[in-house]
Formats: C-alpha cells, structure tokens, sequence
C-alpha cells in the first residue's frame, strides 16, 4: 500500500470520526436544550427561535415558568376573541370545589351531578362563560375552534340537560382573562407565553392537573424542533447561567 493511499483512509476516517462526533455532540445539546426547557423558563436567546403561532381564537396560551403572577402561574389560557380591540379567553385548569347546582341554583339537574365551576380568569368573577363542544350548536352560540362554541349558559345548560341522552361536554368558567390591544403580543414577545393550537380533547378531558404539564412539554419539544439546526443558542447564550 502505498503512502499516499495510507495518508487518504486516514483522513476519510478523521473525516468520519469529525461526522460521528458532530452527530453526537448535536443530540446531547438537543437533549441538554429539552430537559432545561421543561425546568427552567425560556431564555432569552432562545424566544427568537420560537416557532410563531398566530393569536387568535382557538389558540392556547401555555404559561412560561417566568410568568409568576398567580393568576396565570402554570396555567393554560383558550383564546375565545381575538381582534382590533383586544384578545379574551379562558383558564382551563383551575376547576373548583363549588358545584355547578350551587352556581346554578334553578336548574334542578345539576343536582345530581358532579360538575364544578372552573376560575376563568381574574376579570368580573361575577360573570360565568360557557364553552360546549356540539355538533348541534344553539342558536346563540359563537364558535371558538373545532366545533367549540361559548354560548348564554342558563339558557343552554337548561336546554342540554333536558334531553338526558345528551353527551355534548361543556365546562362553566367564572371570569375570564383580558387584554388590551398590542398587550398580549407583547407580553408573548418578552417569554411570559407560549402559543400553541387549540385541542378540544383537552380542554373537556376530566382531569385538568396534568394539562399544563402536556401543553408546556409539547411547547418545549417544538422549540426543539425549532432549534435543531442551530443547536449554537444553547451553547453560547450566557442567559443560561442567568435564568
């Protein structure tokens, strides 16, 4: 074997060798990016890299570790109005123990069922909301997303629970969060929100105490995502050490 074929496989195994490594250096900072994201909020590097999800009606709002006012700490926002005059929507994991038959004192079929009311937000706890998943929606109702519809909720629930064969999941919130125009946009700018796509399944799934869990950890696995070809924000964001 010649010298110059000896010095060619040695560098096509460097060659590989630097491939392999590249490889491997790639997938630990991805998984390094991953677990921090799920314990730590989104450094500030990293907000530019987030994959831009549209406000409007539908989306959820899924809180950042950073956003500590307890009103929205850990929760999951459904934007139900979206436009010139400012964005609306709903906390959907906050249930109470106040049963709806207490809420809704005159509607005589809650008696007998275990709904409770859900806190919607800090704005006019007086006010209740009504969000009903229907094939079949009132004439009142306005949709929200995937056949999702906020509708008048004395009218509605006395009518949905006279028919006893009805299966149509509904959820009753007692206030609701608001914004004024340009805030909610600036409050997703500085890290305090992650918007991802509405989904029906949860909002109405039973149990609500892991769903800000699912919805961060579906975030975070999209930044991932968003990140994969420059895996440079982590290693080099002095944020990391700060956040």
């Amino acid at each position: 074997m010649g010298q110059r074929e000896l010095f060619s496989r040695a560098d096509s195994r460097l060659t590989q060798e630097k491939k392999d490594m590249s490889s491997w250096y790639r997938m630990i900072s991805l998984s390094l990016l991953l677990s921090m994201l799920f314990v730590t909020a989104t450094p500030p590097s990293l907000l530019a890299a987030r994959p831009q999800t549209k406000i409007k009606k539908g989306v959820f709002l899924v809180a950042d570790l950073r956003l500590l006012d307890p009103n929205f700490s850990k929760t999951v926002v459904l934007i139900t109005q979206h436009g010139p005059g400012g964005s609306v929507g709903v906390v959907i994991n906050r249930p109470t123990r106040t049963p709806l038959s207490r809420a809704f004192p005159k509607i005589e079929k809650f008696e007998k069922r275990p709904d409770t009311l859900f806190i919607g937000g800090p704005v006019q706890r007086e006010v209740t909301i009504l969000l009903l998943r229907t094939e079949k929606p009132p004439e009142a109702a306005v949709p929200v997303f995937e056949k999702v519809y906020v509708a008048p909720p004395v009218e509605t629930l006395t009518d949905l629970l006279s028919h006893d064969d009805s299966k149509d999941p509904f959820r009753v919130y007692s206030g609701y969060a608001g914004w004024a125009p340009g805030q909610l946009q600036g409050e997703i700018d500085r890290g305090d929100w992650r918007v991802l796509p509405g989904d029906a399944d949860l909002l109405f799934q039973e149990e609500t105490g892991s769903i800000w869990e699912e919805m961060f950890r579906r975030s975070s696995q999209q930044l991932v995502e968003a990140c994969r070809g420059d895996v440079s924000v982590l290693i080099v964001s002095p944020a990391l050490s700060s956040d």
